[in-house]
């Protein structure tokens, strides 16, 4: 119960930094310079990928089917 407590708190923060990123971008597109919408999109990118692990992650540690669905 503990692994599947933090899988799933993993997932709450990296869901809260991917908000926090893409908000990022979006101001980085809209009044950034060409490197700051980089490196906005290169943090939001990576953060994807790691939201995408942990989720991966915790639908692992699901035993019910529709729960490890919902997850996905």
């Amino acid at each position: 119960v503990s692994e599947a407590w933090e899988a799933a708190q993993r997932l709450l923060e990296l869901a809260r930094q991917m908000e926090d990123a893409a908000r990022a971008l979006k101001e980085a597109a809209l009044k950034g310079s060409k490197e700051d919408f980089l490196a906005a999109a290169k943090r939001a990118g990576q953060l994807a990928l790691d939201l995408i692990r942990a989720a991966e992650a915790a639908a692992a540690l699901e035993k019910d089917p529709v729960k490890k669905k919902m997850i996905l």
